[in-house]
């Protein structure tokens, strides 16, 4: 009996230190970013705690209106208000742009944290399959829809959530839509590595203009994934994993730590162009630091959206000439520090 006894304690011991691990590290720095907005469609309560007026952004605005009601009661910051955005339209995108400029005075954070995961092969109104629809395509017409109010009030910050599940594949033109081939793990990751490779792309855009923009592995924890639909044996296998998923993966509220530090830790004002995992920078699939892979997604991208880089009143600032890919925490110089990275 002390043997059953023992095995428990070193069992429930080992399973302790493992979620704290999984759980990975807590953004728990007081920094304070009152007067400033933010749109997310995650992450909320963590900047609403920390006094940002937070919009946010979802596809069910009954839904987004209880979840802000809960968030104004969590946090006693009442500046949240729930906006209707479907990534998956590219009319409720721009509707969603059209409004938000017109109503809200500024905007210094953006998340691009919405994903759609390993869902059936479908296709959205514009035409285009979902997981790189949403994923993608999405974020980036909102992100160049919302752009020029960004540097309005610099330093701002762009964050896009991607995940590690991007190094698992290699970038394919030719199979950019689904058309050749599809499998629901592929696309997640090949939407990823497409974050991934926007996100260095854009940061180079931004440089010297007070705008940074990175990207966070957000861990791996447990997701709703009733929307998921297939066979019957698909649905007994989703059921089976969701309750395993729930006993040993990252909560959400630990999988919302690294987007919290991307987007408001004050070491990180002058960082852009990277990746982030646990608080430090990360390696990437080497697709994502392709300038000829990160030019060509870029402009398919603008043909698919429509829209473009804005140019017409777009000028560099002096003083965000620090401002720079690979600039690291600690003031160590840039090349010093790339050769830490290998």
């Amino acid at each position: 009996m002390e043997a059953v006894y023992a095995a428990i304690i070193v069992f429930s011991l080992t399973y302790l230190y493992y979620r704290n691990w999984m759980a990975g590290k807590n953004f728990s720095k007081a920094h304070r970013a009152d007067g400033k907005t933010a749109i997310v469609t995650e992450t909320a309560i963590g900047l609403a705690e920390r006094g940002v007026r937070v919009i946010v952004a979802c596809s069910d605005l009954r839904r987004g209106e209880i979840v802000s009601a809960m968030i104004k009661s969590k946090t006693g910051n009442p500046n949240i208000r729930a906006m209707h955005l479907n990534l998956a339209s590219f009319k409720s995108i721009r509707a969603f742009a059209e409004t938000f400029l017109k109503e809200e005075t500024r905007l210094d954070i953006l998340v691009n944290n919405e994903t759609v995961t390993c869902a059936k092969k479908s296709f959205t109104e514009d035409g285009l399959e979902m997981h790189m629809a949403v994923n993608h395509f999405g974020h980036f017409l909102l992100t160049m829809l919302l752009i020029k109010r960004m540097r309005q009030f610099t330093p701002s910050r762009i964050v896009t959530v991607s995940h590690h599940a991007h190094r698992f594949v290699r970038f394919n033109k030719d199979n950019l839509n689904s058309e050749r081939t599809y499998n629901r793990f592929h696309a997640f990751c090949h939407s990823k590595l497409a974050n991934l490779i926007f996100t260095n792309e854009l940061s180079n855009r931004l440089s010297c203009s007070g705008v940074t923009a990175t990207s966070v592995h957000p861990g791996i924890f447990h997701v709703d994934t009733s929307h998921i639909t297939g066979s019957l044996l698909f649905e007994i296998f989703r059921g089976i994993t969701d309750i395993f998923a729930k006993i040993i993966l990252r909560t959400a509220k630990s999988g919302a730590q690294n987007t919290l530090y991307a987007a408001l830790d004050f070491n990180l004002q002058n960082i852009s162009g990277v990746y982030i995992d646990n608080f430090e920078i990360a390696h990437v699939n080497p697709d994502a630091d392709d300038p000829e892979l990160r030019s060509w997604l870029w402009d398919y991208s603008e043909k698919i959206t429509g829209i473009g880089f804005p140019t017409d009143d777009w000028y560099l600032d002096d003083s965000y000439k620090n401002i720079s890919k690979y600039t690291n925490f600690f003031g160590i110089p840039t090349e010093i520090y790339e050769q830490s990275l290998k």
